[in-house]
């Protein structure tokens, strides 16, 4: 199962009518072409696999019973869904990031996978009081995943790994200028008890951009991100094989390109408390049901709290694999 941060926000690109049309980049255009090309090569790369490897074995005969060959193929769907918890049961507008992704297990601990991405937005109201009218499904930033789910350990703590290139394959990434994204995700997680564990999670993204900033509008600007990080501490208690509750605290950093105007904040700090409860309803099929606290701790009109109900978050996380 891939290790998936519990209460992990999904992060809103700027939309693409929010800014001011340009003439067209040619240097854009070549790098959709080079990354369409790149994500097809791969997806034909791991069908040559696939078939190489079922003509190789087409010729063997069996001469004892035995048990059924594993496929090293496989399909899986991962689904995060998050609504305010402030406008819960009032018409709360849901965001809801999917991704389909076929896998390629080159060991019990090693796989490749490619995952395109699709979004959806319901109509309603978000956690402003504002409503939201445009709703449907948009494609979302494409990946290619290589994780080792046992790289390595330090005494009694494992440490696993995923390396992630995104393609901007989405309309906000694209309105941005965004190259690709880079994200070397690492989690080292120990056993501190029988029922229970403790995993430090650290995630950093490394932004290539085509552009430092981009101008709304309303001739606002908007500086583009350059670097990322969200790391978290999470405690785990097991109550038994179907439910484990998992508290976390962490903090949210980001960077962006500095800005001629003094006004223009280069980087921002978040900080996140979360709640969750993983339900492992059978093999292959796991939710988790959580409720997250984000709010901002640096260059705020007014103080730091904790809990505010416009800050707060719900959310539903599906993992099913085959």
């Amino acid at each position: 199962m891939e290790s998936v941060a519990l209460c992990r926000l999904p992060k809103y690109g700027i939309r693409p009518e929010d800014f001011v049309r340009r003439p067209y980049n040619s240097s854009s255009g070549g790098f959709m072409v080079l990354w369409r090309s790149l994500l097809v090569t791969a997806a034909l790369t791991l069908g040559a696999f696939a078939a190489q490897a079922q003509e190789g074995t087409s010729g063997i005969r069996m001469v004892e019973a035995g048990p059924a060959p594993v496929s090293p193929w496989g399909v899986s769907f991962f689904s995060l869904a998050t609504a305010p918890q402030n406008q819960i049961g009032q018409g709360a507008s849901v965001f809801a990031y999917n991704y389909l992704a076929l896998n390629y297990k080159f060991t019990k601990t090693q796989r490749l996978s490619i995952r395109p991405v699709f979004q959806y937005t319901s109509q309603g109201t978000d956690n402003r009081g504002n409503q939201v009218t445009n709703d449907g499904t948009v494609l979302g930033d494409a990946h290619i995943v290589y994780a080792d789910y046992e790289i390595a350990t330090l005494g009694p703590a494992n440490v696993s790994t995923s390396f992630k290139f995104y393609a901007p394959t989405s309309d906000s990434s694209q309105a941005t200028g965004m190259i690709m994204k880079f994200r070397p995700e690492t989690f080292i997680s120990m056993n501190i008890g029988r029922f229970d564990s403790l995993t430090y999670a650290m995630k950093p993204d490394f932004y290539v951009q085509s552009r430092f900033s981009n101008f709304n509008a309303r001739g606002q600007e908007n500086t583009t991100k350059v670097f990322e990080i969200e790391h978290y501490v999470e405690y785990g208690l097991s109550f038994n094989k179907t439910f484990t509750l998992k508290p976390s605290v962490g903090f949210i950093d980001t960077f962006y390109n500095k800005s001629q105007n003094p006004r223009v904040n280069s980087r921002a700090t978040n900080a996140k408390l979360a709640l969750g409860l993983d339900i492992y309803a059978m093999k292959g099929l796991s939710f988790t049901v959580s409720a997250e606290n984000k709010f901002s701790v640096a260059d705020r009109r007014d103080d730091v709290a904790v809990g505010r109900p416009e800050e707060n978050n719900v959310l539903l996380i599906t993992n099913a694999s085959l």
